[in-house]
């Protein structure tokens, strides 16, 4: 019988799940570069601003490569989750102004009842998609 001796090398295979050069590294960037594409598609676009706020970032925990995808943006986990029916205050005592199509023309209130939205997850479904679950 012929033996076969393995030797794994410690060093160089946290060089090739660590490193920002290495394969691991390029295997996570085409991947979170798939679930932003994607959640940039999927998301609302009203005004572009909540696209154009969806980026990814690289970094460490505990020496191990990570990519993070999502906005900065306040408003952006209320369009990923969705929202109750509420009521919007205006605030220091100003009104609340938009244009109402029903009247022709701009309308102030002091309040609004704002029915809630649905929920659009714009991230986890791109990620589902993209890791095959």
């Amino acid at each position: 019988m012929t033996d076969i001796e393995i030797i794994i090398d410690g060093a160089e295979v946290e060089k090739i799940v660590s490193s920002d050069q290495g394969p691991t590294f390029r295997y996570l960037f085409r991947k979170g570069q798939d679930v932003q594409d994607r959640a940039r598609v999927q998301v609302g676009k009203r005004t572009g601003r909540l696209e154009q706020s969806i980026v990814k970032r690289f970094g460490h925990i505990d020496g191990d490569l990570e990519v993070l995808i999502g906005s900065d943006l306040d408003y952006a986990r209320l369009h990923h989750d969705g929202t109750r029916e509420h009521e919007i205050f205006a605030k220091n005592g100003r009104g609340l102004s938009f244009y109402w199509p029903k009247a022709g023309r701009f309308v102030v209130f002091r309040s609004v009842h704002h029915p809630g939205t649905r929920p659009n997850p714009y991230l986890a479904d791109p990620l589902r998609e993209v890791m095959g679950r």
